[in-house]
């Protein structure tokens, strides 16, 4: 059904959802006035649209707040909200470890696992409102949010609380069944929404400081940790709370009072209104940074982060305005050209992998308009540019564009070529637990590989190699070079599940994976193992294909593989980065076939 609007200069159309919204805030005796994107931006006009996209974080950090409407009730979400709230003010310091029990909720006064208030709770978060692109301004820069669901109306400081508890506690999966396009749209609604609430309280050291001494006093250890490696002031307030676990009882009861002041408990001034801004995101990290949001017309994923990048200046913003009429694929290399110009070239290629996508994208720039699924989002072994990754020396990366806008020529050199890869993953985990069925199969296959060495170019032990490479040869927290005792974990661990089959329960899960070292295997678990010609081993994208070749590119921290192509000849398609063992640390430089050349990449 077709809706429309009367106003002096005739009817507009309007989608259902939008009538909705102005049915729930029209005031029955009052004018009211409202922004609405929908309505007060002519979405037949393209040139309009373009016009209006910069000007939209004006419009939304002037106005004196913004309301989120996120639909009419339904699917009982008057219970889904209700159990958010409870959520929101419950403090889980007791619990240990991350797993919640049905014994556990009951603890917590929370609904067991398999009551189906849990599935309501699921379907409120996929709602749709959450995974909008759109909603990453409309919420980090207003002054103030309401959020408005059927009859229900809150702020959206439940919404800051109740995030990173649903998250850490995996609430989104206690009720178990077949939905997994529910649960997908959940999770990546939770997501997004966990991001622009950390965002938002990151405008204000006074509200930031206030959220992170919540999080010590509501959920203990994890926030804990979290806290050891952080700011300095939030540590040392992080070592009292654990030293007095009764400021954590005496916090829980005050927050069951709708008056209690946080700001004041915490003996911090409660923050100024004024216009908000993101807290110092640069425009290629906003693009990963929302990856997995949603956006009617393809080219909003990047039009959508313009005004909000930190780094852009006014020519830029010009070189990037919207323009509805352009080519999806000219969009992306408009905005990758701007960005190999102010020396992003290197993130670019880290985090690009050759996949099919619907708008024949540049491989070296991968695809930036497709969603990313977060459960089978895959993670480069350059994630995140540990310091002991040097493989492309210190000098800054040599990189322009070529003459045709998706060409982009970067220096560097041939390592080797790829003749041997593994059948898989080197860590399958069929989006769940660890399989021991599953992970036999990968380490035969690597022990198989192994067998054709009978040396390694390094002159290291062929085991040491092993465990090192599985690994990228750094630990997964620090990120730092694996120590030796690593080793004694991976034999161990390997001894254990040989030969089993049945999937284990949680415990034997810490059995059999020593959590140290099975972190860095689970950090690269979309990698699989290949061998060069040469003899080398590493961790490649699961796309690679023998006859690939390894190139070291100047100013990297790691390889890369890239591909022959078939269409340009003498031209390459980037792979995706890797990890070699022996040659991350520049040790490519010193081998006597080394030759610098460019290569040409579309």
């Amino acid at each position: 059904m077709r809706h429309q609007i009367h106003t002096d200069e005739g009817a507009v159309p309007m989608t259902a959802s939008v009538r909705s919204a102005l049915t729930r805030l029209r005031l029955k005796d009052q004018i009211r006035v409202l922004w609405i994107d929908a309505l007060c931006i002519n979405q037949g006009d393209k040139d309009e649209k373009s016009e209006q996209i910069l000007l939209m974080p004006k419009i939304y950090s002037s106005a004196s707040r913004a309301v989120v409407h996120l639909g009419e009730q339904a699917n009982r979400s008057n219970l889904a909200i209700k159990l958010l709230e409870k959520i929101a003010r419950t403090s889980f310091y007791s619990l240990s470890g991350k797993f919640l029990s049905d014994s556990a909720l009951v603890t917590f006064g929370l609904p067991q696992a398999r009551t189906k208030i849990w599935k309501y709770f699921r379907a409120f978060w996929a709602r749709p409102w959450f995974r909008r692109i759109w909603i990453v301004q409309e919420f980090v820069l207003a002054k103030d949010v309401t959020m408005i669901c059927g009859e229900w109306e809150g702020s959206w400081k439940i919404f800051l609380d109740a995030t990173v508890k649903i998250n850490e506690y995996k609430m989104l999966h206690l009720y178990s069944d077949l939905q997994v396009g529910e649960t997908l749209n959940a999770s990546v609604g939770l997501m997004l929404m966990l991001l622009i609430c950390d965002q938002r309280v990151l405008a204000d050291r006074n509200e930031y400081l206030v959220h992170r001494f919540t999080r010590l006093l509501e959920m203990g250890d994890s926030a804990f940790k979290e806290a050891e490696t952080g700011d300095r002031y939030i540590a040392a307030r992080a070592m009292i709370f654990k030293s007095n676990p009764n400021i954590s009882k005496e916090f829980a009861k005050l927050r069951q009072n709708d008056a209690f002041d946080r700001f004041a408990y915490f003996g911090l001034p409660r923050p100024k209104p004024g216009v908000r801004k993101l807290a110092g995101i640069d425009l290629l990290e906003l693009i990963y940074w929302v990856e997995a949001a949603e956006a009617t017309n393809p080219r909003d994923r990047l039009f959508a982060l313009l005004r909000l990048a930190c780094d852009l200046d006014e020519k830029e913003l010009q070189q990037l305005r919207p323009d509805y009429e352009e080519e999806v694929k000219d969009v992306v290399c408009r905005y990758a050209s701007v960005l190999v110009g102010k020396g992003k070239c290197m993130e670019i290629l880290y985090n690009a992998f050759l996949e099919p996508n619907p708008y024949d994208l540049p491989s070296w720039v991968g695809d930036w308009i497709t969603p990313v699924n977060p459960i089978s989002k895959k993670t480069h072994v350059a994630s995140p540019k540990p310091d002991i990754y040097k493989a492309g020396g210190y000098s800054k990366p040599n990189a322009r564009m070529g003459d045709k806008s998706d060409v982009l020529i970067v220096s560097g050199g041939l390592f080797d070529t790829i003749n041997c890869v593994g059948i898989g993953s080197i860590i399958p985990r069929a989006g769940g637990p660890l399989l021991p069925m599953l992970a036999n199969s990968a380490l035969n296959n690597i022990d198989a590989i192994f067998e054709t060495l009978t040396s390694y170019p390094t002159g290291e032990p062929l085991f040491e190699v092993k465990w090192r490479t599985l690994i990228g040869n750094r630990t997964a927290i620090t990120h730092k070079e694996a120590p030796a005792w690593y080793g004694d974990l991976f034999r161990k661990w390997r001894e254990e599940i040989r030969g089993k089959t049945i999937a284990p329960t949680d415990e034997d899960i810490h059995a059999m994976a020593p959590e140290e070292y099975f972190l860095g295997l689970s950090s690269l678990s979309n990698q699989k193992l290949c061998r060069t010609k040469g003899g080398y081993v590493g961790l490649v994208p699961t796309s690679a294909e023998v006859g690939d070749h390894i190139c070291v590119l100047i100013g990297g921290i790691v390889p890369f593989v890239i591909r022959d192509s078939a269409k340009r000849l003498g031209m390459f398609q980037m792979v995706g980065g890797c990890y070699v063992h022996g040659i991350m640390k520049g040790e490519a430089f010193k081998l006597p076939h080394w030759q610098e050349r460019s290569f040409e990449f579309h």
